[in-house]
């Protein structure tokens, strides 16, 4: 399964952990000892030549350590893959680029693994002229690896009072490519002390915790789906939630989430209200897809039915695709194929199905929902249309915050 997660994570499917550098600079890694990789780069006649080395702490060359290129976002991100390679018998590698940015992916063989990366590392490098653009200068980085091991992924679950919550179920999956459920792992009850703790490889997973009946958890409602990545040097990770009792109602949606989905339905009712685009219609309008008709008098849609805020789909489908976009430091859509299946999964049938998504940063944090909605009703691609086509008729809604940062999907489907 390992190997499999790593497959994704060379196509940019899935990336849970990540580091998003600032600067470009290297590389480490190990098959069967320490290892450091070395980034630099070189000028050419019509490109530029981005790489480096893969060596052992000793200065022994690795060969035939796999090594991706892609184009950077603006974030620092990974964006379209572009090329892969091999290191040589010395333990180099290298992509011949056009000026720009872009992020190099070492990937960890299987009996290996990345101090602070796990599976594997990656670095952003930009390329100006032939040279490092400026506050881009390579440097080489040296890191201690070593083999893959195991260790404990864990938590304690507890009362708002911080008394111990016994006998709570809890489920691990691993994540697939997607960041949803994958393959079953195992489950468990928490024990005296409100704890609970499985023995885990290095790998991507998805704890799910079922609340007791007549209670529910502060966040989320009757259960709680959290993504964690145990990486092999640090692995002893550790998931504290709390559960409130049935007096007090669940708290399935925050806040941000509830006024996305206010704004979408408002402006669904009201196309030419105060919440109208402001722009010229996108070319999406005309597309048979949406199946919407434009008021010839104003220009705009016509009013059509709000869409029905489905729990499940905003906790376990756009609630952790939010998280996931950023632990993982990647901005993008789940493929078609695997939305269908994530409902399926939950137990929809449905017939059609569209996701938004959003990033900001530095902003007001009572305004995070407009800016979110405002931006998607903006857009020139397809946001706009799936807010306002009468083709969804449920939409389940996520937002993750850390810091002066938010992440939303809506994700909105019809059911046969």
């Amino acid at each position: 399964m390992v190997t499999a997660v790593r497959a994704a994570l060379r196509r940019g499917i899935l990336r849970w952990w990540l580091t998003v550098a600032m600067a470009i600079q290297g590389m480490a890694l190990l098959t069967s000892g320490p290892m450091t990789v070395s980034a630099s780069a070189e000028m050419l006649a019509a490109t530029s030549r981005i790489g480096g080395t893969v060596t052992y702490l000793d200065g022994r060359g690795v060969a035939n350590v796999d090594v991706d290129v892609f184009a950077a976002l603006p974030t620092g991100a990974r964006a379209d893959y572009l090329d892969s390679t091999s290191t040589n018998g010395s333990g180099r590698y290298g992509f011949d680029v056009a000026d720009g940015c872009y992020v190099i992916v070492v990937i960890a063989p299987d009996s290996g693994a990345i101090v602070g990366g796990g599976g594997y590392w990656q670095r952003l490098v930009c390329v100006q002229a032939g040279r490092p653009a400026e506050g881009q200068i390579p440097t080489e980085l040296d890191a201690i690896v070593g083999s893959v091991n195991r260790g404990q992924l864990g938590g304690r679950i507890s009362d708002q009072g911080g008394a111990s919550s016994t006998s709570v179920q809890v489920e691990l999956f691993l994540a697939d490519g997607d960041g949803g459920r994958g393959p079953f792992v195992g489950s468990q009850t928490t024990d005296s002390g409100g704890r609970f703790s499985f023995d885990v490889s290095p790998a991507c997973y998805v704890l799910v915790m079922v609340a007791p009946e007549g209670r529910h958890f502060v966040e989320s409602g009757p259960f709680l789906a959290r993504p964690v990545c145990a990486e092999a040097y640090e692995i002893n990770t550790s998931v504290d939630s709390l559960i409130a009792g049935s007096d007090q109602p669940p708290a399935v949606l925050n806040p941000v989430e509830l006024e996305i989905v206010r704004l979408t339905n408002e402006l669904r009712a009201n196309p030419t209200g105060p919440l109208a685009r402001r722009k010229p219609m996108p070319a999406c309008v005309s597309e048979p897809f949406y199946d919407l008709t434009i008021d010839p008098g104003t220009g705009h849609p016509r009013p059509v039915p709000a869409v029905a805020v489905d729990e499940s789909v905003s906790v376990e489908m756009a609630r952790v695709w939010a998280t996931g976009m950023q632990t993982s430091g990647t901005f993008s859509h789940r493929t078609s194929a695997s939305q269908k299946d994530l409902y399926r999964r939950l137990g929809l049938s449905v017939s059609a199905w569209g996701e938004n998504i959003a990033w900001l940063s530095d902003y007001d944090p009572a305004l995070a929902a407009r800016i979110h909605f405002e931006g998607w009703r903006e857009s020139d691609s397809g946001h706009y249309c799936s807010l306002m086509t009468p083709r969804f008729t449920h939409v389940g809604v996520g937002e993750h915050r850390l810091g002066v940062r938010s992440w939303a999907v809506q994700n909105f489907y019809h059911e046969r």
